[in-house]
């Protein structure tokens, strides 16, 4: 599992180097030519704030990935009616957290490409330093939010972080009743 998604990691970087990096700053001088006869390349003269917007949104396939097999889970559980009461509500918690879990990072890349249009359209000078301040915010939300939707959704946690509960149960390693 890890392997693989290094290896889409490596692949959407290689991506992003080749295909969306050489546009930046205004493209490619040596065709400016070509660019007066060929409409496909007029990208080329796009400039660095639009450019970013291709890499957000090559940024959001992993996450319509993640979305469709959260479909198929919710299926797959819904008709599998071979289990107990019990562990098809665990299933099904188990399955709204992750589906949780994953739109986290899609409402943040979400969030940071509204910045990128919303800098891009107003036209502001300081445009850099605002974007690199907005979404390094909102992306270094990701690692505190995650807990806090696992607590939340699932009730074991909820009920020992938010009940009071008056049982306690005391902590006594198993070899000391042995004794």
């Amino acid at each position: 599992m890890i392997l693989i998604t290094l290896i889409l990691d490596v692949l959407f970087q290689l991506c992003s180097y080749f295909f969306i990096n050489p546009y930046n700053g205004g493209g490619i001088e040596e065709i400016k030519e070509i660019n007066d006869h060929w409409n496909f390349i007029l990208i080329a003269n796009i400039d660095a704030k639009t450019s970013y917007i291709f890499l957000f949104l090559v940024s959001f396939l992993p996450y319509l990935i993640i979305s469709f097999c959260a479909i198929k889970m919710i299926r797959y559980v819904n008709s599998h009616t071979g289990y107990d009461n019990e562990m098809k509500k665990m299933l099904k918690q188990l399955t709204l957290t992750l589906i949780i879990l994953a739109f986290v990072p899609i409402i943040c890349q979400a969030a940071s490409l509204f910045l990128i249009i919303f800098f891009g359209l107003l036209e502001i000078q300081d445009y850099k330093l605002n974007y690199v301040l907005a979404q390094s915010f909102i992306l270094h939300l990701i690692p505190v939010v995650n807990p806090i939707i696992s607590i939340l959704t699932n009730r074991p946690y909820r009920r020992i972080i938010f009940c009071k509960s008056k049982e306690v149960v005391p902590i006594i390693p198993r070899w000391v009743d042995d004794i």
